[in-house]
């Protein structure tokens, strides 16, 4: 289940889903929020960080980003890590996770557009689109 740390009670949540043997993922739109994952006491108990970035202009996402793996990386938090973007930022964040060896989501949750600027028909297309960049 994926709980968004920016949410007030992310922490009992997290929790409560661990505790009922729920795997956690633990969404982080922001520095603030990997300091506050990285206060929770289970937090080495979930599956993986899930870095959900909302910034649409991509100067902003990147830092973003780096900001959020600065935060993870000085703790040494070795969870797992999915990295997306949304709208404008599907595309270059995605071609990021190939850079960066981590995982990636891809779906018309995040973006409908095809890396042409054509809307996807479906998500199988977003998907072989995704492929199709995979070197």
């Amino acid at each position: 289940m994926s709980i968004n740390l920016i949410e007030e009670d992310s922490a009992e949540v997290i929790d409560l889903m661990l505790d009922k043997g729920i795997g956690v993922e633990a969404g982080l739109w922001s520095a603030a929020d990997a300091e506050k994952f990285l206060a929770h006491p289970n937090a080495q108990r979930c599956l993986r960080v899930l870095i959900e970035l909302n910034e649409q202009e991509l100067p902003a996402a990147e830092q973003a980003l780096r900001d959020i793996q600065m935060v993870l990386d000085r703790a040494d938090m070795r969870l797992p890590r999915l990295l997306h973007g949304r709208d404008a930022t599907v595309w270059p964040l995605y071609r990021e996770t190939l850079r960066l060896g981590v995982d990636a989501r891809i779906g018309l949750e995040d973006g409908k557009h095809l890396p042409s600027g054509e809307v996807a028909e479906s998500n199988a297309a977003l998907i072989r689109a995704a492929r199709a960049l995979v070197p």
